[in-house]
């Protein structure tokens, strides 16, 4: 062959018998380079994850609690930051957005920031203890709180008043939300003890103790012992308020009733009468000047006060007393007669005198009997 020299000054001429596979491979090489620069590309395009350096914010993210959404973000291998944004109350403490946006892409450990509800804005609770219930709820609600009421019983506080509240007044409470407010039902109701069959100083006793008052005192005849309790008002078991007053009616014993002067009627008129007054009577008799079954005396006498139904004793007279007359067969006992003195003797100045002189002493004798017998006669005269 014959070889072409070049000109001076120009490059040399490929020669035409070198092999063509050599001048192709570089082209091919280079191809291959844009091919793999290309197919990177649309790799990092897609978000294929076999690079691992970018991650997708997941779409459901939002509407989570901030723990939820927290510690979903952070198993993708982000980190998180949280920014409170004033919300409505439902929305307190849930996901409102997210930075970058839902669906789009971060660097793999970037940050991602949650927007989370904070609720309604702070507001100041008015303190409303003590106030009236209707007073306390135009103050809570002017100040764009919602009132919740519940009642309780209380022996210090005015019923319808405010006993307590939550939040206490002053504290920041989130505008719209709840206040609760625990209003006075006034004292407990007591439970009225039984006092019917007590006496009165008992059942004062009970009163006392359960928080009540005795009321009206009234009483009546009874067979009770005086001052048991008969009735009272309100009724053992109803309940009422503490400090109120139980009337009582107390028994004052059996009932007493005058004894009317029956002294002087006959038997049948003074125990008709007693009788019709509700007594029992007796009676008992002796002797009286007064005519035979007329009532002398009486126990208990005219006027005294005494229970229905007592017991009256008469004495009724049964006339004069009689003397008593002698047994037929006994002979009274004689009078004495008076002691007569001796006649004066009779002397004759002689020793012996006449005999008529020695008879003297028998006249003597039978003087004295025959003056006893004369009084004798005379008693006999009087009786007959």
């Amino acid at each position: 062959h014959q070889r072409q020299h070049a000109a001076p000054g120009r490059p040399a001429p490929v020669p035409d018998d070198e092999p063509p596979r050599r001048r192709v491979l570089p082209l091919v090489l280079a191809a291959l380079a844009v091919l793999a620069l290309l197919a990177a590309g649309l790799v990092l395009a897609l978000g294929g994850d076999d690079g691992g350096d970018r991650v997708t914010i997941p779409a459901d993210i939002v509407g989570q609690t901030q723990e939820q959404a927290t510690t979903r973000l952070e198993a993708l291998g982000l980190s998180v930051r949280i920014e409170p944004r004033e919300s409505d109350e439902e929305q307190q403490g849930r996901v409102l957005e997210t930075q970058p946006a839902a669906g789009q892409e971060v660097d793999a450990g970037g940050e991602v920031v949650l927007v989370v509800g904070q609720g309604p804005a702070a507001v100041a609770v008015p303190d409303v203890v003590g106030r009236t219930r209707e007073d306390a709820e135009v103050a809570l609600t002017q100040a764009g709180f919602r009132v919740r009421v519940t009642q309780a019983f209380d022996d210090e506080v005015e019923q319808g008043r405010v006993i307590s509240q939550t939040p206490a007044g002053g504290q920041q409470a989130a505008a719209e939300s709840q206040v609760t407010i625990q209003v006075s039902r006034g004292a407990e109701p007591v439970q009225v003890p039984n006092l019917v069959g007590d006496s009165l100083s008992t059942a004062r006793a009970e009163l006392e103790a359960a928080g009540l008052e005795v009321g009206d005192l009234s009483d009546r005849s009874s067979e009770r012992p005086e001052g048991t309790v008969l009735e009272q008002d309100p009724r053992p078991g109803q309940r009422v308020e503490r400090g109120s007053r139980v009337n009582l009616v107390v028994a004052a014993g059996p009932e007493l009733v005058s004894v009317p002067n029956v002294i002087g009627s006959s038997l049948d008129k003074a125990q008709s009468s007693l009788e019709g007054a509700g007594f029992d009577v007796t009676t008992v008799s002796a002797p009286s000047n007064s005519p035979a079954g007329t009532v002398v005396d009486q126990s208990p006498p005219a006027g005294a006060q005494v229970e229905a139904g007592a017991t009256i004793t008469l004495t009724v007279s049964d006339g004069p007393a009689e003397e008593p007359e002698p047994d037929a067969g006994t002979t009274p006992p004689a009078a004495t007669a008076p002691a007569q003195p001796p006649p004066p003797a009779q002397t004759t100045g002689a020793a012996g005198g006449p005999p008529g002189l020695r008879g003297n002493p028998g006249n003597g004798r039978g003087n004295g009997r025959g003056n006893g017998n004369g009084g004798e006669d005379r008693r006999a005269a009087e009786r007959r």
